[in-house]
């Protein structure tokens, strides 16, 4: 079980998110739960995390329908 982020760390995490937020922006999607515990366990099993492989399908995606320009 995770324990509880202090005040300042909180505090740090904003800083850190008003610095970048012009350079990145959240890309979500709704999946089943089932789906989305199972991708986050596998992540976690192949020593990866969630957001490496979305990342990379990103990049992957990008990339090959480069084509279509």
């Amino acid at each position: 079980m995770h324990m509880a982020r202090s005040e300042a760390q909180r505090a740090a995490d904003r800083r850190y998110n008003a610095k970048v937020a012009d350079r990145y922006k959240l890309v979500s999607a709704k999946v089943k739960a089932e789906e989305a515990e199972a991708f986050r366990l596998r992540c976690k099993e192949n020593g990866t995390t969630v957001n490496a492989v979305l990342r990379s399908a990103i990049r992957n995606y990008m990339e090959e329908d480069t084509a279509h320009d």
